[in-house]
């Protein structure tokens, strides 16, 4: 068996050549892989990526507790839009809300399989969704993304599209919307609503605002709702996001349910997803040094090491050494780009 990242491939060697044996330690190995005969396992657990081509609708249907996996590549060309603010990348789900929901993990490799607290995106909308996908680092845009889609809750039945959208549209709109709600000079402040209000309807206004329309008295909220459905906007309790009263047990359930990480840490959704981003010891990195796809590790030993961004195993894999290409001498991995500098610059 090869692990790679969280990928598993079974290997049945077939023949040898030129001995019955072979090294594979420190050795160039050609390889060559034959189509297997028969579905060995049993892949009804195995996750699958199926291909998501851009601008297109793939019709799907998942399971309460299961994934459905897809991926797509985002080329250079439309990596420098995006860096530049010109486009966004918008992964849209619309699905049957009748007894079932959905949500969606987004990540870009090496994070094959996006789960409920690994992932770089993800959204929680109940019904169909629409999420905007920001890279965080304008560099690393380009590339394979996996996409998650999630049975929150029942069988549900969706239709899944990535597509690049232009951000030119929504900004006419805003554009719109802040022209149309422009304060005149002869405009008052509705005691109800707080909202500017021209001085002539004022009066009528204000009638009927205290007649039909509440604010909301929470903390920072101040939002204006209709008498009738003021009972059906309620704030979480612990972290004061604003919700209709059906969306709550999801929102409690997905983001201030306790969560186990592997490495014996306990923490909610968003401060787990950080966790397992950043430190969790169980984390996949591509090592700068071996470029394979490994867990990280703790923090290294050496100060120097962390100083410089390293994990444990980058640590223990830059101690190796490699014969510098200017003068011959053996040079640890991780200290050659300082022995360029300081022996080499000058030629």
């Amino acid at each position: 068996m090869v692990n790679y990242g969280q990928l598993q491939y079974k290997l049945k060697v077939l023949e040898l050549k030129p001995a019955s044996s072979v090294s594979v330690l420190e050795t160039d190995i050609e390889v060559d892989i034959e189509r297997p005969d028969s579905v060995f396992d049993n892949e009804e657990n195995q996750h699958v990526l199926v291909p998501l081509e851009t601008g297109k609708v793939e019709s799907g249907a998942v399971e309460e507790g299961k994934f459905r996996y897809y991926k797509f590549s985002v080329e250079e060309g439309v990596a420098e839009k995006v860096a530049s603010g010109c486009v966004n990348i918008e992964v849209k789900i619309e699905s049957d809300t009748s007894g079932s929901d959905t949500d969606i993990y987004v990540s870009r490799h090496p994070l094959v399989f996006p789960t409920q607290h690994r992932h770089e995106w993800s959204s929680h909308e109940m019904g169909s969704k629409v999420l905007i996908l920001k890279p965080k680092d304008a560099t690393l845009v380009s590339g394979l993304y996996s996409l998650g889609v999630y049975g929150f809750k029942g069988t549900a039945k969706f239709q899944l599209s990535v597509a690049i959208k232009d951000v030119i549209d929504s900004q006419r709109i805003d554009e719109q919307g802040s022209v149309s709600s422009a304060v005149n000079g002869d405009s008052v402040v509705c005691k109800n609503c707080k909202r500017h209000i021209s001085s002539r309807t004022s009066v009528l206004h204000e009638a009927y605002c205290v007649r039909h329309n509440v604010i909301c008295m929470h903390d920072g909220c101040g939002v204006v709702l209709r008498k009738e459905a003021a009972a059906d906007h309620v704030h979480c309790s612990k972290c004061g996001q604003a919700f209709q009263q059906r969306e709550m047990e999801k929102h409690m359930k997905v983001f201030h349910e306790p969560l186990n990480c592997p490495c014996g840490v306990v923490l909610e959704k968003e401060e787990m997803v950080k966790h397992q981003s950043s430190t969790c010891p169980f984390r996949l990195i591509v090592c700068r040094f071996c470029g394979d796809t490994v867990q990280a590790g703790g923090q290294p030993l050496d100060v120097r090491d962390r100083l410089r961004n390293m994990c444990e195993h980058e640590s223990i894999c830059g101690s190796r050494t490699a014969p510098c290409d200017s003068c011959g001498r053996s040079v640890m991995l991780k200290e050659m780009d300082i022995h360029a500098i300081a022996v080499h610059q000058k030629s």
